[in-house]
């Protein structure tokens, strides 16, 4: 293709490529049907990628999957290096530092000694053995067959994984469903070689290389900010009108494809080269499209830059253009938008079928974990500008938030909650004091120090129920409450609730530690003023380093009969 620069390729003319130009000629080898190993051995990567440590742990070769999933991290801007364990049968999983750790095992070879319940009890116990070993996301993959011994062995494994932290399951057995006999290929088994077939080992890297290592790595992408004419349906509307737009039924299937994508949290935006009005009644009038107006929650549709377009979503959303998928079928679109914001990611959409395949298998879609607060999310933003309008113009701001019935949950401890602390640590960037970005494991670690305490704040009113907006990892030391995770949503910033959730949360911990000092843990981050200024402001002082501790008296003179007017219902539980 050409040689690297910071920003994309020269190619041998000397002209500068985008690097998601060079992704987009990519797209239709990456999301074929079945990828060709010729085809994909011909990509080869010319912008960075994060290097990623991986440990298998198997009893049958992983290695021609390790081999495969090369160009498919590479779409993704990852290349791992792999260190495997000896086939063992009695996984006795000797310690390997990595990033992940995969568990890959041939389940065949127990067959005749356990049950399937059997089996996955004792699966679960050696899988206990390793986290105990490791705090890196773990990836165990369940035995593709059909017979009664592994269906109840994949049920109970699931039962045992789900309640594991930091551990997933890899479906290798959805695969063997859809392929039947194509999947495996015994010709070689009895020299070492792996059964998998050239077909099923392709399909399994893809999965693995676009999905679950990125998911297990990075935050998931939070907003699909999407074209309209010749993306989600065949037309051009300023053309076409209305009525003659085409919604085929590969259309129809990536437009379903983005509702499921809403409902499990994900933003929906429209970006746009149109009249506001004709998609307005677009999609007012067009019932036969599975998209609503309803499903999108910011718009940009005017005949300004797309790359103008794109920083108004990111600021309604409150999220930066780092987490954003822009699909568009205009190559100069794209490039356009890169050269403005070459964090984001892109989809080219000029083909229906690949671009719902970009939609259902393209990097950081997958969430690693989910919990209720995705589903609450896009409801929660519509109403976020309603109330912060409404509290800017009110004469009396304490009488509209009386008005709201706004409550406060107070979360001591909570268990249940590990993936929503955890992805909060990760994904919060604004009101994130200390940036710990704490893994699931450490998370759930933290329940079972003693000294330690885990607080959560869920926030409602008559408008919308936002979910877990906040969290607070906290522990004594010498006689000190020490703050050491503290992090806000954005959608909960606005309504001038940060002090009182952060000072009722402390003062539940420091009175029951017996602790009359509280320390706060800071650093400095791109993205993170708010948190430090709130700080600033709570300490009554500047900050005078970039990362360390403030201590201060708990309570502060005066705090408590400050915050006593606010007026807010609040329960612990």
């Amino acid at each position: 293709m050409g040689t690297m620069t910071a920003t994309g390729t020269v190619s041998s003319q000397g002209t500068r490529i985008p690097d998601a130009i060079v992704k987009a000629h990519w797209q239709t080898v990456i999301y074929a049907d079945r990828p060709k190993r010729l085809d994909l051995q011909s990509l080869k990567p010319e912008w960075p990628c994060r290097t990623v440590r991986v440990a298998v742990h198997r009893n049958t070769p992983f290695e021609f999957i390790a081999q495969a999933i090369v160009p498919f991290l590479a779409f993704g801007s990852l290349r791992a290096d792999f260190s495997f364990g000896d086939y063992d049968d009695s996984l006795l999983f000797p310690p390997i530092p990595a990033d992940l750790q995969i568990v890959w095992l041939d389940y065949d070879r127990y067959a005749g000694h356990l049950d399937g319940i059997r089996l996955a009890d004792w699966i679960g116990e050696r899988l206990t053995a390793l986290r105990a070993g490791t705090t890196a996301p773990i990836l165990v993959a369940n035995w593709p067959a059909d017979h009664a011994q592994a269906q109840a062995f994949n049920d109970r494994l699931a039962v045992l994984v789900a309640g594991m932290a930091g551990t997933r399951l890899h479906d290798r057995r959805s695969l063997y469903l859809r392929m039947g006999a194509s999947y495996l290929d015994n010709r070689f088994t009895g020299i070492g070689a792996t059964n998998l077939s050239g077909p099923a080992t392709l399909l399994t890297a893809r999965e693995i290389g676009l999905r679950c290592l990125p998911a297990a790595l990075r935050p998931r992408l939070r907003c699909i900010a999407v074209d309209f004419d010749n993306t989600l349906y065949a037309g051009v509307l300023g053309e076409d009108g209305v009525a003659g737009l085409q919604l085929t039924e590969a259309h129809a299937a990536l437009q379903r494809r983005l509702l499921t994508l809403h409902a499990e949290g994900a933003f929906l935006a429209a970006i746009s080269k149109n009249e506001a009005a004709d998609v307005e009644q677009l999609l007012a009038e067009r019932t036969d499209f599975p998209l609503r107006r309803e499903h999108f929650s910011a718009m940009a549709v005017s005949w300004e830059p797309k790359a103008q377009g794109m920083a108004r979503i990111a600021e309604a959303l409150r999220i930066g253009t780092d987490a954003i998928l822009f699909v568009d079928d205009n190559l100069g679109e794209i490039a356009d938008v890169t050269a403005a914001f070459p964090t984001i990611a892109t989809l080219h959409s000029a083909d229906p079928v690949i671009t719902l395949a970009g939609l259902e298998l393209g990097p950081d879609l997958t969430a690693w974990s989910r919990n209720e607060t995705d589903a609450l999310r896009a409801t929660d933003l519509a109403m976020a500008s309603q109330r912060e309008a409404s509290l800017a113009g009110s004469a009396d701001p304490a009488e509209y938030l009386r008005s709201l019935d706004t409550r406060i949950d107070f979360h001591l401890n909570p268990r249940d909650q590990t993936s929503r602390v955890h992805e909060l640590s990760h994904k919060t960037n604004q009101f994130n004091l200390a940036l710990k970005r704490l893994g699931e494991v450490e998370v759930a670690g933290w329940f079972d120090q003693p000294g330690h305490s885990t607080v959560t704040f869920r926030l409602s009113d008559r408008l919308s129920d936002s979910g877990i907006v906040g969290i607070m990892l906290m522990a004594v030391a010498d006689g000190v409450l020490k703050v050491e995770e503290l992090c806000i949503s954005c959608r909960a910033l606005g309504r001038r609730l940060e002090d009182l959730m952060i000072a009722s949360a402390i003062d539940k911990v420091a009175n029951a530690a017996g602790c009359h000092q509280v320390s706060f843990a800071h650093a400095k981050g791109p993205r993170n003023m708010p948190a430090r200024d709130w700080l600033a402001g709570f300490l009554g002082a500047p900050l005078l380093s970039d990362a360390g501790y403030c201590t201060i008296s708990w309570p502060p003179e005066g705090l408590f009969s400050r915050l006593a007017g606010i007026p807010v219902t609040s329960a612990w539980h």
